[in-house]
């Protein structure tokens, strides 16, 4: 959370511009599509994908530019801010916008009771659990590998986490890494955690992502016109992210080549 209020301006302000820019394209492409193909696909799924498709998530980001050894290069710095400007965009546009409009649209309460359920959640995270997992680990002996008790007990907190969001509805994957952000980094806990669960999530969990995601692909459905219509809509909001990225970031004097390559790694959406 306070790397979000060291954020400078110029990246709060390209990161805005290519978020919304995204949304834009996408939506007047779809409309000029669903005018053409009115029985082509539903309001609510397109909404859902145009806003998914057009957000830059940090952990992707972080983990690309990791890969690439340019994290901490200036383009590099300027991307993760980009990128959580984007993550932060997405969440209050979800939640806040859509649930809203939904309340107005419906005239229920519910979706404001998703909005209220969601912010206990994070705050429950942030204030309670957030400071039990510091005191079990400063219980370990100072300048001692963290013991096994200590580590088994962390790891069940994370493992209520998970489970306790899919339980009142959150989505896990960005529950977990939420409260993993909060955490303190660096010894003894942020070394072991990152130690210790690298090998757990590159050797069996994205694998058995991506075997799971093949297996339930349906191949032959993605000749369908249906397809081309969504495919056409994806690449107008990946254009759309693309200009709105290079744009502000020539506007504020970033060399050509600099802006061009912060561009394309704006677009990477990874697994």
């Amino acid at each position: 959370p306070k790397l979000i209020l060291k954020i400078e301006k110029q990246a709060v302000t390209i990161g805005l511009i290519g978020h919304m820019s995204a949304i834009a394209l996408g939506g007047v492409i779809f409309n000029i599509v669903k005018v053409m193909y009115p029985e082509g696909i539903k309001d609510t799924d397109v909404h859902v994908l145009v806003i998914s498709s057009s957000v830059t998530t940090f952990p992707v980001i972080s983990g690309f530019l990791a890969e690439m050894n340019i994290l901490n290069s200036e383009i590099g710095r300027m991307a993760i801010s980009i990128s959580m400007i984007s993550d932060l965009c997405m969440w209050v546009m979800y939640f806040v916008v859509i649930n809203s409009a939904k309340a107005v649209e419906q005239q229920t309460y519910k979706p404001i009771t998703e909005i209220a359920v969601t912010i206990c959640y994070f705050s429950i995270l942030f204030f309670f659990l957030r400071p039990l997992v510091i005191w079990i680990s400063n219980r370990n002996p100072q300048g001692k590998p963290m013991t096994e008790s200590h580590f088994l007990s962390i790891i069940c907190i994370l493992l209520f986490v998970g489970f306790s969001a899919s339980m009142l509805g959150q989505p896990p994957f960005l529950v977990a890494f939420c409260f993993g952000l909060i955490l303190p980094d660096g010894p003894p806990l942020g070394s072991v955690l990152a130690e210790r669960l690298d090998t757990v999530g590159s050797t069996f969990m994205v694998p058995s992502y991506c075997t799971i995601t093949g297996l339930r692909t349906d191949v032959p459905s993605l000749v369908e016109s249906k397809t081309v219509t969504i495919e056409v809509i994806l690449i107008s909001t990946y254009v759309g992210k693309f200009m709105g990225t290079i744009l502000p970031s020539l506007h504020f004097h970033i060399e050509f080549w600099d802006s061009f390559a912060l561009a394309l790694i704006m677009c990477c959406k990874g697994l």
